[in-house]
């Protein structure tokens, strides 16, 4: 049975900018909510332990009604120096760690070819 990544809070009313907990451990907000790897949650950043910072990435902020980027496929920080490609279910691109540089790369390709992909349709 696999982790559902169902939004924490309200979201038809959202107070604060929407995160995703990327980073391994669990989160505990002021509130008493409990955030672990792979769930989205709407919170102030002013409310988030400077702590866990580096393990979230922002999705969207409280003044914006987007969700996410316009990119496809973004690179994340997994340990150290390296980083993966994840597309936007979280699921990682390629299947070994790269430094910062070849990931960007590979993150370029990716999003190129997928931005081709939808203008010829």
């Amino acid at each position: 049975m696999g982790r559902t990544t169902k939004v924490k809070k309200d979201a038809t009313n959202p107070q604060g900018s929407l995160w995703l907990k990327t980073g391994g451990g669990t989160l505990y907000l002021k509130d008493g909510r409990a955030i672990k790897k792979g769930d989205r949650f709407y919170e102030e950043k002013a409310d988030i332990p400077a702590a866990f910072l580096n393990n979230l990435t922002l999705l969207s902020t409280a003044n914006d009604n987007t969700e996410g980027t316009d990119e496809e496929f973004s690179v994340n920080k997994v340990s150290g120096k390296w980083h993966n490609v994840f597309d936007s279910e979280n699921k990682k691109m390629s299947e070994k760690n790269l430094t910062k540089a070849e990931a960007s790369k590979l993150a370029e390709e990716l999003n190129a070819s997928f931005e081709d992909e939808q203008k010829e349709e």
